[in-house]
């Protein structure tokens, strides 16, 4: 008995323990500044993720765009997010530019308005 809960707790830990290192090796990997890295993960709510970059510890012109491919697991997650209504507002279609994480994005204060999607972008970058 022991054994296969061993086994178990083996088996979920690599399922679901995998993304959040993949999610922090990549933002070391893609030079986020320290004091931005302990919100790569998928245990950070979008709002800890836009205080963070509000207050300073994540810089918008050089962390945004590598937080957010990290984040997409650098896939691009477009079909997922406009499934979940990222970007139906067509005053904020651009937000859908923030699910692709295969490249990089230059800084836009624009971005800013898409906090009305930011689940759907967290939750189509977890789940890629």
């Amino acid at each position: 008995m022991k054994t296969v809960l061993c086994f178990l707790a083996i088996i979920v830990g690599v399922v679901f323990g995998g993304d959040d290192a993949a999610f922090a090796a990549c933002c070391k990997d893609k030079n986020v500044a320290e004091t931005c890295q302990p919100i790569c993960n998928y245990g950070s709510t979008p709002e800890e993720v836009g205080k963070a970059f509000a207050d300073g510890r994540c810089n918008a012109e050089t962390d945004g765009s590598p937080f957010y491919q990290c984040l997409e697991n650098q896939k691009d997650n477009t079909e997922c997010c406009i499934a979940d209504g990222v970007g139906a507002d067509a005053s904020l279609d651009f937000c859908i530019d923030a699910c692709d994480g295969s490249k990089p994005h230059t800084y836009d204060p624009k971005y800013n308005a898409c906090s009305v999607y930011a689940q759907a972008i967290f939750d189509c970058g977890k789940n890629a």
